[in-house]
């Protein structure tokens, strides 16, 4: 069980770096202003939440 585990924390974990290279990549802009800042940090936040629920799904389905 314990190796499941860190098998879906390690794929979260990429899951959140690729999702948020990819947003920052997209999205990256100068960020000139309070308003872009935060819209960078929703859209890393998400990401990490996206990681968390696939961790989470992960090892419910591995407790069958």
């Amino acid at each position: 069980m314990k190796e499941q585990a860190k098998s879906i924390a390690i794929k979260a974990a990429k899951t959140f770096v690729q999702a948020a290279l990819a947003y920052a990549a997209v999205n990256f802009v100068v960020i000139k202003d309070r308003d872009t800042a935060k819209t960078f940090a929703v859209g890393l936040l998400a990401a990490g939440i996206s990681a968390a629920w696939n961790t989470g799904l992960g090892v419910y389905e591995n407790r069958k």
